[in-house]
C-alpha cells in the first residue's frame, strides 16, 4: 500500500518529542522531508504545553525521558476531553511485552521501535493519519447527518428526504470502512515485510531469524527431529571494504545472498543476515552428512563468484568460512548451544585458514 503524504499533510501538524537530539532531527528530517509540519518538543511538560497551544493531527512520543516520561504524558493526554482524540504513536527501544501493553492500556494507538526505520515511521504515521481524516469526515458526515434528521422532523416531505440521505449515508459509510480496512491490511503486511528482511540483501534479516528459530527449536523438539545450523562469516570483509569502498561492499554482499540463496531450496530451511558480513543457514529434518554437504555447496558457490579480493589470505578472490552444529534428533536440542557450538566452529574454520567448512 501505498500513500500520498502530500494529501496526508492537510491532517495538521505532528508532533514529535523526544529528549535525545539525535533521534529528534532524524524523525523531523524523515517528516518533513515527506511533507508533514512538525513540531518538535524535548520532553513531556514542553509536549503538553504545545499541545494545549494548538492540536496536533498526531504525536509521536518517546517513553523514556527525564522528568516526565512518555506514558506520563500519554496518560495526561488521555484525561482529558479535548485530547483524548489525538493519535499517540510511542518511538522507544523497550522491547519488554508488557512496557508495550502498558502503553496500549494507556491509549497509544501504535509502537516505533528504536533504532528508528525511516520507511516504517513514515508508513505508521501515513496509517493512522489516513485514519484520523477517516475518522474526522466520518464525524462531520455524522453531524451532516443529524441536522438533516432534524430538519426532516418539521414535516413527511422532509423526513423522507432525510431517509434517502441516511440510505446514501450508509452506503458510503460501508464503502469508506471496506476502503480503510483495506489500506490497514495492506499497510501491515508492508510493515512485516519490513521488519523481517534485510533491506540490502533481501534475504531474512536477525529479527525474522531469532523468531524462527526459538520457533523451530521448540517445534523440533517436540516432534524429534534433528536440526543444523550454520554460521556464515564473509572473510576478511573488513579490508574488502577498506580497499574497494563501502559501496562496492554493499554489491559484493548482495551477490553473496543471492549466490547462499541459490542453494537453500527447501521450504523448511532458512538463510538471513546476522549482522554486518554474517550470515546463518538453519536446516530442519536433515542427516550431519547432508548437512555438511550443503555448507560445502553454499562455500563453493560464493567462491565460484571469482569476485577479486587482492587482501584475503585465504584465495585471490571472495570466500566464506562456515562452522556447522549438527542435533540429532535423539537428543534435547538446546537453542543457545547449539549456537554457540556453530559460532566456535566458524572460529576454528577462520583459525585453521579461512575459505572451509568445520
Amino acid at each position: 500500500m501505498t500513500f500520498d503524504h502530500s494529501q496526508l499533510k492537510n491532517a495538521g501538524d505532528i508532533l514529535v518529542v523526544d529528549d535525545t537530539l539525535e533521534n529528534l532531527y532524524f524523525l523531523k528530517n524523515v517528516l518533513t522531508d515527506a511533507g508533514y509540519r512538525v513540531r518538535p518538543a524535548i520532553d513531556g511538560e514542553l509536549a503538553l504545553r504545545s499541545v494545549q497551544a494548538k492540536h496536533p493531527a498526531l504525536i509521536l512520543l518517546d517513553i523514556r525521558m527525564p522528568g516526565m516520561d512518555g506514558f506520563e504524558v500519554c496518560r495526561r493526554l488521555k484525561a482529558d476531553e479535548n485530547t483524548r482524540s489525538i493519535p499517540v504513536i510511542f518511538a522507544s527501544a523497550m522491547t519488554d511485552v508488557s512496557d508495550k501493553v502498558k502503553g496500549f492500556e494507556l491509549g497509544a494507538v501504535d509502537y516505533v521501535t528504536k533504532p528508528l526505520n525511516a520507511k516504517e515511521v513514515l508508513m505508521r504515521v501515513a496509517t493512522h493519519l489516513s485514519l484520523f481524516m477517516a475518522q474526522r469526515q466520518l464525524q462531520q458526515q455524522n453531524r451532516q447527518l443529524r441536522e438533516a434528521i432534524e430538519q426532516a422532523e418539521a414535516g413527511n416531505r422532509a423526513l423522507k428526504l432525510a431517509e434517502q440521505q441516511l440510505a446514501a449515508y450508509s452506503e458510503n459509510l460501508e464503502q469508506i470502512v471496506a476502503e480503510r480496512t483495506l489500506a490497514l491490511a495492506e499497510a501491515n503486511q508492508k510493515l512485516r515485510e519490513l521488519s523481517e528482511h534485510d533491506e540490502l540483501t533481501g534475504i531474512a534479516n536477525r529479527r525474522k531469524f531469532d523468531a524462527v528459530w526459538q520457533y523451530e527449536c521448540k517445534r523440533v523438539s517436540r516432534l524429534g527431529t534433528s536440526l543444523a545450523v550454520i554460521m556464515i562469516d564473509i572473510d576478511h570483509f573488513k579490508e574488502y571494504n577498506d580497499y574497494y569502498g563501502h559501496q562496492c561492499g554493499d554489491v559484493c554482499l548482495q551477490q553473496v545472498a543471492k549466490a547462499m540463496a541459490s542453494k537453500v531450496q527447501r521450504a523448511s530451511d532458512l538463510l538471513a543476515r546476522y549482522g554486518g558480513e554474517e550470515f546463518v543457514v538453519i536446516l530442519i529434518g536433515i542427516t550431519e552428512a547432508d548437512a555438511r554437504q550443503m555448507a560445502e555447496s553454499i562455500r563453493a558457490s560464493v567462491e565460484e563468484l571469482a569476485i577479486p579480493h587482492p587482501k584475503n589470505s585465504a584465495a585471490a578472490v571472495v570466500t566464506i568460512s562456515l562452522g556447522l552444529a549438527f542435533w540429532p534428533s535423539a537428543l534435547k536440542y538446546n537453542s543457545f548451544a547449539l549456537l554457540a557450538e556453530a559460532d566456535s566452529r566458524l572460529y576454528q574454520a577462520k583459525h585453521a585458514g579461512r575459505n572451509q567448512v568445520v
